[in-house]
């Protein structure tokens, strides 16, 4: 990933659909690939 691509993501949050850690099933999620953490979309949305 070339630095231009890498400032076009950073600047927004992206929502996939995929494990993590703290679930069972795949889930939907915010990921935030500055910091490389997730968060569930529904809690998310709750903020």
């Amino acid at each position: 990933m070339s630095w231009a691509d890498w400032e076009y993501l950073g600047l927004y949050h992206r929502i996939v659909w995929g494990k993590h850690k703290n679930y069972g099933k795949e889930i939907w999620m915010v990921l935030d690939q500055r910091t490389f953490t997730a968060t569930e979309l529904s809690a998310w949305l709750r903020r």
